[in-house]
């Protein structure tokens, strides 16, 4: 991968360099270095010094010529403009050429010496500028590779992608993950020039597009049609399979060398970071599954553990009815009533959780009373636990709140039933009916033992285990609290708790008002 990259950089760093051309300024540079150069050699010569240092000094102008000038034009210009000037002025006869005179030795050598000179300083600049621009280049393919590495979802990578390609290239781009026939629209973007990105959707190159993918990018006349400029394209291979395509707008010249290779090692980029998001999604999968399977198998057991109590409960006192009949039937009949009372709320509550996690939770609202609603469930609880006391506080006028009756019956008969099981007998629970702006508020106090709070902070949250085992004996199978939060929030109110300061918890949820609703 590294030679590939220097290759890369180096190839497009000397077809740049081939394409440079002296400017105004770098003539003008040249014609006054030299023009000073031969003032001063010219002043040398009165004062007789040696023509070895003349030479010296031409040299030496060749050399800041060929370090400040681009390309190799004014470099061999100024060696042989050198050379003909130290003939001309310097050797005699003067103002004349003694090239076939007596000289021709020596002017060949400063000819060799000066174009060697103005070619090494030239080949130098080149390197120096090479080294540079390979460090640079390195460093942004490591900060773009970063970038995909840390991409979330293939929606970012290919944003990514688009972005330093339209940056870096100054060209439209587009990115395919389907085939256009199947529906692959493509992301594409537009050059900062403001360049359309019209040419990807003509007809013609939607075949073509079509085309590759129908062959899996393994045709290289399809991804380049060098007849005409138009669009080139470069596979994103994953894993032996077609994963995207990249496509670059070629509208207004075709990609050089150097462009193409940066656009070869973007894309590899790019197919490295698709496929570690593949691998990292399969896995997250597999681990989702397993997760499920898991929650599936504690779900069945403490569906089977709780239900098996109050079952067996209802048996024994069938059996009492009908073996004694001194036993007192008042009260074994009122056991199994609230016995298949539980049983009816618990299997409501998994038919309920069952659909929340399927997305499935429908609600029916209908316009009632919420006074009515509360006062229906507190008379339930009541009656099958009357060692507690239900204290119940409503507004003067009456509240009408759209709802679903008997899921908003289900959070109460959760909350009152998770206060006496938590208060010791006798405890005061209190229910709480308010308006608060354009919502109904309902709140639950009791003064029994608390919540641990990061059960409270976590409401609605994942369960972490802390949690799990609070919540695996609020209801018997650890879902009352959730229940409660999906159902407030199928109606657009919010839940929450909070312990008391004097002892217990208090849960409120909000319902919106009628008036609210419309």
């Amino acid at each position: 991968m590294k030679k590939t990259i220097n290759e890369a950089i180096l190839a497009g760093l000397c077809e740049e360099s081939k394409r440079q051309r002296p400017a105004r300024n770098d003539i003008l540079l040249t014609v006054a270095v030299l023009a000073l150069t031969i003032a001063l050699t010219e002043l040398m010569r009165m004062a007789a010094v040696g023509s070895q240092s003349i030479i010296l000094v031409y040299t030496l102008a060749v050399l800041v010529i060929s370090r400040f000038t681009p390309g190799y034009a004014c470099g061999i210009a100024a060696a042989l403009v050198s050379t003909f000037a130290y003939d001309l002025l310097i050797t005699e006869p003067r103002l004349g050429f003694s090239f076939t005179i007596g000289y021709p030795i020596t002017l060949i050598s400063m000819l060799l010496v000066t174009f060697v000179t103005s070619t090494l300083a030239i080949q130098l600049k080149t390197q120096v500028r090479l080294a540079r621009d390979k460090e640079h280049r390195t460093q942004l393919l490591y900060e773009i590779n970063q970038k995909l590495l840390a991409a979330r979802d293939e929606d970012s990578i290919i944003q990514l992608a688009n972005h330093h390609l339209v940056s870096h290239l100054g060209r439209a781009a587009i990115f395919y993950t389907e085939d256009p026939s199947r529906g692959g629209a493509g992301a594409a973007e537009e050059a900062c020039d403001g360049s359309s990105v019209d040419i990807f959707h003509t007809e013609a190159e939607l075949k073509r597009v079509h085309s590759i993918f129908k062959r899996g990018g393994s045709d290289p006349a399809l991804l380049f049609d060098d007849t005409a400029l138009s669009v080139e394209y470069m596979p994103v291979i994953t894993k032996d399979r077609l994963a995207g395509l990249i496509g670059v707008s070629c509208r207004e010249s075709a990609l050089d060398e150097g462009s193409r290779s940066f656009l070869r090692l973007l894309t590899g980029q790019v197919a490295l970071a698709m496929e570690l998001q593949i691998t990292s999604d399969d896995r997250n999968r597999s681990l989702m599954e397993s997760e499920k399977e898991k929650m599936r198998g504690s779900l069945l057991r403490a569906i089977s553990r709780n239900l098996n109590k109050p079952l067996e409960h209802i048996l024994e006192n069938t059996r009492l009815l009908e073996e004694d009949s001194s036993a007192d039937r008042e009260r074994l009949l009122r056991e199994i009533r609230e016995d298949t009372q539980g049983l009816i709320r618990k299997v409501e509550n998994i038919h309920t959780i069952a659909n929340i996690s399927r997305d499935m939770l429908k609600v029916s609202k209908t316009v009632s009373s919420a006074n009515e609603v509360i006062g229906r469930a507190v008379d339930t609880v009541r009656g099958r636990f009357p060692e507690w006391q239900f204290h119940t506080h409503y507004p003067d006028q009456e509240l009408m709140v759209p709802m679903d009756s008997s899921l908003i019956n289900q959070v109460l008969l959760n909350l009152l039933e998770n206060a006496v099981k938590y208060s010791p007998a006798g405890s005061l629970i209190l229910v709480n009916l308010y308006r608060q702006e354009h919502c109904a508020v309902v709140e639950i106090s009791d003064n029994g033992g608390g919540v641990p709070q990061e059960v409270l902070d976590g409401l609605g949250e994942a369960p972490p285990s802390s949690r799990e085992a609070f919540m695996e004996s609020v209801r018997g199978i650890g879902i009352g609290l959730s229940i409660c939060q999906a159902v407030v929030q199928a109606h657009d109110g919010e839940i929450k708790g909070s312990n008391r300061a004097d002892g217990g918890v208090k849960f409120s949820f909000t319902l919106p008002l009628q008036d609210a609703a419309q």
